[in-house]
């Protein structure tokens, strides 16, 4: 299905449950800490005329996994542009939100969105922010908030609905 932007945000290209289920799909991937989320960067060539030493990014940028996982929260709408994500971070809420797992895992799907933009794109001003994210469990609860939300959901349709949810690729 084609991404179709309005006022910032990924229209509902795709349904709500599939958002949800995508982002929580991670809560294995970000629990295990013998999957580099990160890398640091490296240094590669010789050190000759021929093939000199060059220097990746100075600070930790995402592996693999890492831009997997931002490339699907562009995708799925989880990152926003229709919002002062800086104002945001620096509010009580944002300040909050930013700071507890717990208080993550009570936020709404609004905050969620809110909380993985201003994560995402402070990476991109700040080297190491998205780091600090996942290093502190911040990215984990976001993940676990969102298959929270698809629990609460398919619990309520009933057993063969569950089951389906819990068993589906």
């Amino acid at each position: 299905m084609g991404e179709i932007f309005e006022e910032g945000r990924v229209s509902n290209a795709i349904s709500d449950s599939e958002r949800l289920k995508r982002l929580a799909s991670y809560v294995p991937v970000l629990s295990d800490e013998a999957k580099p989320f990160f890398e640091s960067g490296q240094m590669v060539g010789r050190g000759t005329w021929d093939e000199p030493f060059e220097f990746g990014s100075a600070g930790p940028f995402p592996a693999e996994i890492g831009n997997a996982f931002v490339e699907i929260a562009y995708a799925t709408g989880w990152v926003r542009n229709d919002f002062d994500w800086m104002d945001w971070s620096v509010t009580e809420e944002g300040a909050d939100l930013r700071e507890s797992r717990v208080s993550v895992l009570r936020a709404n799907q609004d905050q969620l969105e809110k909380l993985l933009t201003s994560f995402i794109k402070a990476d991109r001003l700040i080297d190491g922010a998205l780091q600090d994210a996942y290093s502190r469990g911040m990215l984990l609860a976001i993940a676990e908030r969102a298959r929270a939300f698809l629990d609460e959901k398919y619990s309520r349709m009933g057993p063969v609905a569950f089951s389906n949810y819990i068993f589906a690729d």
